[in-house]
């Protein structure tokens, strides 16, 4: 739906003023305030017409202009702040659009315009605001009540969401905007395939119906299928060229069907004084909708008080997903190059499989298992040592912003040793992407092992606060942990404490460059149990 602001037209004293001979100093300012805008209203009716043609690059030069003439053009300050918006310069639509109401503050189109810029920058409590605000003036604007729902979901409030779309159904069930609005609570709760039905049921009447098409697009982009998704963001833009979710869809698909390359370089170090150098370098490729190639080779440079060793390895593998299923296979080596006094080199192969299955709404399951040398540090790269893991994860979504992961694990280690371990994370989302937490684990190996970190019993507890935020052209996120830890069965409880960051500087649609970096006291984050251990790293990806 197209949202409109009024032209500023001359009053009718105004015009009658044009008629006649000015005879008055208020009649005589009355024409010159119409001689002033009427360059102005000439370049809003050219973008006006370079609108509806759909030429948005001649539309936003006019505009331009008339605003150069006239800085209160509502109209202009409109048009562009949608132009900015659909550019994905929220800040500049939001200015540009206060300017406007500002000039006009009950115009409902400006209002609408603003509500709905500030859900896409994530200001939902704002939005949401100005939507009630607009609801509670004009109760007729649809658009509006089915915006407020739009945004309720967007910020995790998924019931509170559906029962706004289903009032707007039960209003009008022929609705496609309540329809479509319904699909994506559906879809965003994990039942796709109502989710789908109810898309569906608005393009068999509405074959042309691009909030339909776009939703129908990013299931099957979720589905594993990317190309079909790209076909439906096509049609959606034949249909609508300048729609937002579209473009956005398009997007995403195409990054979906891209080759990738990759870039680590990390450094870690340990109050045993381990320090490790690694640097990886990866690729992947599409092979078809659902199947994606990957490899990846590196070099790994330990080293500690007396020695120094290499690690060399190379893996290839396979992406499949399909519905609610995914599949990750890969097989590799790793040569391992100790220092001469702990023997001879060695390589040594390796492989991983893992499964993932979307259970129901909000409710996944993993299963996984992986072989591998035990080579963290340069001691152990010369000790001979390999693992068989194989490891079990479940997440499930128990409220609004309330998630829960589990996951347990059980290893063979070469030299007759065994270790287990379970772990468990409880997250709550509060506002603005902060969120509170707790975090524990339990570890434990049968026999104390040569070279490595293994207590009879190892627990940690801790509560955590975290800050994630993914807006273009920069993200982060920000950890903190605080708790206990108890090192071997009978121990006394000690203070235990981490801190983690991470900064994503994105590079156009498919590129980007993160740094991180990571302190931490807990035992179990350093093979050698130092109570020491900070890593820090950078990764550039780019999209081919």
């Amino acid at each position: 739906m197209e949202i409109e602001a009024g032209l500023r037209v001359p009053s009718p004293t105004l015009e009658r003023a044009l008629s006649r001979r000015p005879t008055s100093a208020l009649a005589a300012l009355a024409l010159l305030s119409i001689l002033a805008t009427a360059p102005a209203l000439a370049q809003v009716r050219a973008g006006d017409a370079a609108w509806e043609a759909g030429d948005f690059p001649a539309a936003r030069a006019a505009y331009t202009r008339a605003l150069a003439d006239d800085p209160a053009s509502v109209r202009s300050l409109y048009r562009l702040g949608l132009l900015a918006s659909w550019d994905d310069r929220l800040d500049s639509a939001l200015v540009l659009l206060r300017r406007a109401r500002a000039v006009d503050p009950e115009d409902p189109d400006v209002r609408f315009a603003e509500a709905l810029v500030l859900s896409w920058a994530g200001d939902f409590g704002g939005a949401i605001a100005r939507y009630d605000s607009l609801v509670a003036a004009h109760p007729d604007r649809r658009d509006a009540r089915a915006g407020r729902a739009r945004t309720l979901a967007w910020k995790g409030d998924l019931d509170g969401a559906e029962r706004a779309f289903e009032e707007l159904v039960a209003m009008d069930p022929a609705d496609p905007g309540a329809r479509n609005g319904r699909a994506q609570v559906l879809a965003w709760r994990g039942d796709w395939d109502a989710a789908s039905l109810e898309y569906g049921a608005v393009l068999a009447s509405d074959p042309g119906n691009v909030e339909a098409l776009t939703g129908l697009g990013r299931l099957r982009l979720w589905r594993g299928r990317p190309s079909l998704a790209l076909r439906a963001a096509d049609a959606a833009l034949a249909v609508e060229p300048a729609s937002r979710d579209a473009r956005i869809l398009r997007r995403d698909a195409r990054n979906a069907l891209r080759p990738y390359l990759d870039l680590t370089l990390g450094w870690s170090d340990d109050s045993d004084e381990n320090t490790a150098y690694w640097q990886a370098l990866g690729a992947s490729v599409s092979l078809a909708d659902g199947a994606r190639g990957f490899g990846r080779v590196g070099l790994l440079e330990a080293e500690d008080e007396t020695r120094d060793a290499r690690r060399l390895l190379a893996e290839a593998g396979l992406v499949l997903a399909r519905g609610a299923w995914g599949l990750t296979l890969a097989a590799g080596a790793r040569t391992l190059d100790p220092d001469e006094a702990d023997g001879d080199g060695r390589t040594a192969f390796t492989g991983r499989a893992s499964a993932s299955w979307k259970v129901a709404a909000g409710a996944s399951l993993g299963l996984g298992y992986a072989r591998y040398p035990f080579d963290e540090t340069a001691f152990l790269i010369g000790r001979d040592v390999d693992l068989d893991e194989v490891e079990a994860s479940a997440d499930l979504t128990l409220a609004q912003g309330l998630v829960l992961g589990l996951g347990g694990s059980h290893a063979w280690l070469s030299d007759d040793n065994r270790r287990h371990a379970v772990v468990g994370a409880l997250s709550k989302d509060v506002s603005g992407g902060l969120w509170l937490g707790a975090y524990g684990r339990w570890l434990a190996y049968d026999e104390p092992g040569i070279g490595y970190f293994s207590p009879d019993r190892y627990v940690v507890a801790e509560g955590r606060a975290g800050w994630n935020r993914t807006p273009a052209p920069w993200g982060w996120r920000l950890l903190a942990g605080l708790g206990a830890q108890w090192i071997g069965s009978g121990a006394d409880a000690q203070e235990e404490w981490r801190v983690e960051a991470r900064l994503i500087r994105h590079l156009g649609d498919a590129s980007a460059i993160e740094a991180w970096g990571g302190y931490t006291n807990a035992a179990v984050s350093s093979t050698t149990g130092a109570y020491r251990f900070t890593t820090v790293g950078v990764m550039g990806r780019v999209g081919l």
